[in-house]
């Protein structure tokens, strides 16, 4: 996800992009990163300075929502499930330990907009 360039408070899902997006009952759920590189994305880095967006989907859907670090037993559950959706034999740790710090799971609940 990459916020489109117009618009600081707007996150898009990139097409090919290696994130992943959980759905989570009414959130949408995301691992803050640009690839397994050190620098955290602009987008999260604007989200923490101003938490409320509008997520724009595949198809045009948009949502407004705001954004929140998973933490502690939250992110644990998060993590194991994003480890689940790699089914082509990647290590989703062995891949987050390149890193110095641990990847941000970045949690994008909806509000009224």
């Amino acid at each position: 996800m990459q916020p489109a360039a117009h618009d600081r408070s707007e996150i898009r899902p990139q097409p090919g992009s290696d994130h992943r997006l959980l759905r989570r009952r009414s959130d949408l759920v995301v691992m803050a990163m640009n690839g397994w590189g050190e620098a955290h994305p602009a987008w999260w880095l604007n989200l923490q300075a101003n938490p409320d967006a509008t997520v724009v989907l595949p198809g045009g859907e948009e949502r407004a929502v705001r954004a929140t670090e998973a933490t502690g037993n939250e992110r644990d559950r998060l993590w194991a499930t994003f480890r689940t959706l790699e089914d082509d034999g990647t290590d989703l740790d062995a891949l987050a330990a390149l890193r110095s710090r641990r990847t941000p799971v970045v949690v994008l609940a909806p509000t009224v907009a």
